[in-house]
């Protein structure tokens, strides 16, 4: 029970698997250290944490933003944060709302071209998450029109398909300051997801960025080596996690396959309770 993976995902957003399926399965891989990171949500958090005192699983609250850069998408990641933090629980209330309304419009532009399923159905199947694209991927494949999810994206729901609506936004600098207004810190994810991401590091550094994951899900070790000189040169904690979702069509790594190192997420902690003391009223 000593790995540490600070990058999953529940049915709380976009994740196969319940709070509490997940927890159980992170100790039987031997994960220790959980990072419960859904999309604009910490709905998951209390059910996992539940689930992880019985197995003796350390939860770090977290959450993944989805942010705005010069018209690109970029992820961020938030951790040790309070949830219970009001402009923190509030924004991301508003976050969930709006992926509601987005997958309504999306469906309303499938219509013309024959393709239509009932809102009704889409929220059956994101049951306690906000429904987003996931859900009503998995209700177009029920209704015949794709075999897998990943056909989904590619004729209908990705970006510059015929059913891809964008959705509003934080930029990158307000999710480092809703994060640290909660007492947390904030990481860049995925950032071989960006085509250049030295230029938005040194613009994020200057916002408070506290992290950027370096250990992700399959990242060979010259993409690790890379990431950990960005980490080194800009003062940035390495973070790191798989990126779970438990769902064929969103697989990034098997859960356990990746571990962030102990001295990693012992930096992390010790930001994070510096941040926690600069936010306290």
């Amino acid at each position: 029970m000593n790995k540490i993976d600070l990058h999953t995902h529940t049915t709380a957003s976009d994740g196969a698997l319940s709070p509490t399926e997940l927890v159980r399965q992170a100790a039987a891989v031997g994960i220790g250290t959980l990072g419960i990171t859904d999309h604009d949500t910490t709905a998951g958090l209390a059910e996992a944490q539940a689930e992880a005192h019985t197995l003796g699983v350390r939860i770090v609250p977290g959450v993944e933003f989805g942010a705005d850069y010069q018209g690109n998408e970029v992820h961020m990641l938030g951790y040790f944060f309070d949830p219970a933090n009001p402009t923190l629980a509030g924004t991301l209330a508003e976050l969930r709302e709006g992926r509601s309304g987005r997958g309504k419009r999306m469906l309303e532009k499938l219509r013309p071209l024959g393709v239509s399923v009932p809102w009704e159905r889409v929220i059956e199947i994101a049951g306690k998450a906000a429904p987003g694209r996931p859900h009503l991927a998995q209700a177009l494949i029920e209704a015949g029109y794709a075999g897998t999810i990943d056909e989904v994206f590619d004729k209908y729901l990705g970006h510059g398909r015929p059913g891809y609506v964008e959705r509003t936004q934080l930029s990158p600098q307000d999710c480092i300051a809703l994060v640290h207004g909660a007492g947390g810190v904030a990481s860049l994810a995925h950032p071989t997801w960006l085509s250049e991401p030295v230029h938005l590091l040194a613009q994020l550094v200057d916002a408070g960025l506290d992290g950027i994951e370096t250990y992700y899900g399959a990242y060979d070790e010259a993409t690790v080596a890379w990431l950990e000189a960005l980490a080194s040169k800009f003062g940035l904690v390495p973070t790191g996690g798989t990126d779970f979702h438990g769902a064929a069509g969103l697989a990034h790594a098997d859960l356990g396959s990746r571990s962030l190192p102990p001295e990693c997420f012992a930096e992390l902690e010790r930001r994070a309770q510096a941040q926690a003391r600069k936010a306290r009223p």
